[in-house]
């Protein structure tokens, strides 16, 4: 999972990703064993404790990934908008080719990531209405 700025598109994609090139910013992390937890509960889960992108060898099916603004470098993103890209490269794909990846599709083009102020955190309890 890379971060780019706000504009980017899949023409401006290069591999390897150089950080300040071609609007990448850097590779998201995940945190660590994330698929084997539903919810985010802080007594349990660090959210410090994680793995970066990009993730090799990866079997393929349902696979839950928890990003909380740290990226690979060990920093945490700036506030503001960015282009989010989500890709697995296809079987004896070609890396530098845009369309040997399979990139998943986003309903919006940019996310917003607004200021941390690490005192909460941005989950909701959803419950089943009363009939």
């Amino acid at each position: 999972m890379e971060i780019f700025e706000r504009d980017w598109s899949e023409s401006f994609w290069h591999y390897p990703p150089v950080v300040g090139e071609r609007g990448y910013v850097g590779s998201a992390t995940t945190m660590r064993d994330a698929e084997q937890f539903w919810f985010y509960d802080p007594d349990v889960n660090d959210p410090d404790d994680t793995v970066a992108f990009p993730l090799r060898r990866e079997p393929r099916g349902f696979r839950i990934f928890w990003w909380f603004g740290k990226l690979a470098n060990g920093t945490r993103i700036s506030p503001g908008n960015y282009t989010m890209r989500f890709a697995a490269l296809r079987p004896y794909g070609n890396p530098n080719i845009s369309d040997h990846w399979d990139i998943m599709y986003r309903e919006v083009d940019n996310i917003q990531v607004l200021p941390y102020n690490g005192t909460s955190n941005s989950t909701q309890i959803y419950r089943r209405p009363r009939r």
